[in-house]
């Protein structure tokens, strides 16, 4: 099994998402995690994905993000900048 972590990106290897960039947000079990891109997956509406269908990266968000995560405090519009940021990076190689 994978081991994911909080505020670890993510991208959706299975289902109509696959292709996306994601965070994630909550460990749910050895299983599931929730996901989200601030954008069409806000944190109001974060995404239940098998970890089987995810791809990991050895990237992370700001430790400052991830503590606001754990306490419910992050803004979608953090997790969007992230995402992009990382997605130029990916572009830029």
């Amino acid at each position: 099994m994978q081991k994911l972590q909080v505020g670890q990106l993510v991208c959706s290897n299975q289902g109509r998402d696959a292709g996306r960039l994601y965070i994630v947000v909550e460990i749910l079990d050895e299983e599931f995690v929730r996901v989200s891109d601030g954008q069409k997956k806000p944190l109001s509406r974060s995404k239940k994905k098998n970890i089987k269908h995810l791809q990991k990266y050895n990237k992370f968000i700001s430790k400052d993000l991830i503590a606001k995560l754990t306490n419910k405090k992050a803004s979608d519009r953090e997790l969007r900048f992230e995402v992009e940021d990382f997605k130029s990076q990916i572009e830029a190689e």
